[in-house]
């Protein structure tokens, strides 16, 4: 009897010493595997009811994703791809098209492409929104931007009453198609948008040319 506690006593000694080691190791090696989560929900441009969280990690080379990077800050420009990807602790997920303007600095390995994990929402194509939204410029004149920036250049002056084709936007930037199809950005307040129309715009990257049709 006493042999069978002393066997019983060191597979459960074994055994607890197994989890910890499990768990432990999981927690050290995580990182190494998936990268370091950026929680982007206080900076995001996106609506506050959409949790967004990206992924910083290497994915397969088949994977088409656009964005631009540095060593360490990734700027989410486009996500398209057929591919299934692993997400975060879950099961795959197809992703069509997602857009984001913010900079995720990322602490964790940073030598791949860029994923999107859970709890991120996936927004229309631009090229689909052509035509379904126009909004009028309300104000005497208003810049017409090549980047959402005030402090460049402008492309052209917008005059009241001017129809615009409405592509997306990046925070409080439009980016419009203005008559002889000049592609820029331009600020809302300067355009008669109404909030669920604003609302159901993508978000773009900064150069909508390369959205064009």
């Amino acid at each position: 009897m006493l042999g069978r506690r002393v066997i019983g006593a060191f597979f459960a000694v074994v055994l607890i010493i197994a989890v910890v080691t499990f768990v432990l190791g999981y927690l050290l090696l995580r990182p190494l595997f998936y990268g370091e989560t950026t929680d982007l929900s206080d900076i995001s441009p996106f609506a506050s009811e959409n949790a967004i969280r990206a992924i910083v990690d290497s994915v397969d080379a088949s994977v088409n994703a656009i964005q631009i990077a540095t060593v360490d800050d990734i700027e989410l420009i486009a996500y398209s791809s057929n591919t299934r990807l692993d997400q975060l602790g879950g099961s795959p997920m197809s992703v069509n098209q997602i857009y984001q303007c913010a900079i995720v600095t990322a602490t964790g390995r940073v030598d791949g492409t860029t994923f999107i994990a859970d709890q991120i929402s996936i927004l229309p194509s631009a090229e689909a929104t052509v035509g379904t939204f126009r909004a009028d410029v309300i104000v005497d004149t208003a810049d017409l931007l090549p980047i959402p920036d005030p402090r460049v250049t402008p492309l052209t002056s917008l005059t009241r009453g001017m129809r615009l084709d409405l592509l997306g936007r990046c925070k409080n930037w439009i980016a419009v198609i203005a008559p002889g199809g000049t592609h820029g950005w331009v600020e809302r307040e300067f355009i008669d948008l109404a909030d669920d129309q604003l609302n159901r715009l993508p978000w773009l990257p900064l150069d909508p040319a390369r959205l064009r049709p």
